[in-house]
């Protein structure tokens, strides 16, 4: 008796889930090597910021309804590049940059969200994700004196909570491909 797959995956679904993995892949890598010598490096925050944007313009590919995510993933890795190309920037200015993207992005996912949260309640758990990383990006911007082991910390904190997004949304995909239109 061969066991049958009962539920296949959309790509799109495949792009959920390779985004969910790597984002907590991403995020436990930097808690299990953050270190002050990696925290005085721009390169290193430039690499991270690329790894970052690669999910969303996947995510985007195939959902071309999440402009932010293109937006957001075209801003990333400009940033990245430049922050690695170049010796114009301090770490704290990356993190100050890197703050204000993850606020825009958490405002923005909040605007397109919250017009279907009557629709879906599933939705309250994306605004709360995106809250986060609202509060994750003004923390990256107001500690910039504290020391750059805090921002590591937050960079990674803000890993995990997108690659838990990613699965949030996936769950949300899968739940409304699985019920189907609704008349109501």
């Amino acid at each position: 008796m061969g066991m049958k797959l009962k539920h296949k995956f959309s790509f799109s679904e495949l792009v959920y889930l390779f985004s969910i993995i790597y984002y907590l892949v991403i995020g436990i890598w930097v808690f299990c090597i953050f270190d002050q010598d990696f925290a005085d490096n721009v390169n290193f925050f430039g690499v991270l910021i690329i790894l970052s944007s690669v999910p969303h313009i996947l995510i985007y590919a195939i959902n071309q309804e999440r402009k932010t995510y293109l937006i957001i993933g075209l801003v990333g890795l400009a940033f990245g590049i430049l922050f690695i190309a170049s010796d114009l920037f301090t770490p704290d200015q990356v993190c100050m940059i890197w703050g204000c993207i993850d606020i825009c992005r958490g405002t923005t996912e909040i605007i397109a969200i919250a017009p279907t949260i009557r629709k879906n309640k599933a939705n309250y758990f994306e605004i709360a994700i995106s809250v986060g990383d609202i509060v994750i990006g003004i923390l990256l911007c107001i500690h910039l004196a504290d020391g750059l082991r805090l921002h590591l910390i937050y960079l990674a904190i803000e890993f995990v909570v997108t690659g838990i997004k990613n699965l949030v949304e996936l769950i949300v995909e899968r739940k409304n491909r699985n019920e189907g239109p609704t008349d109501n």
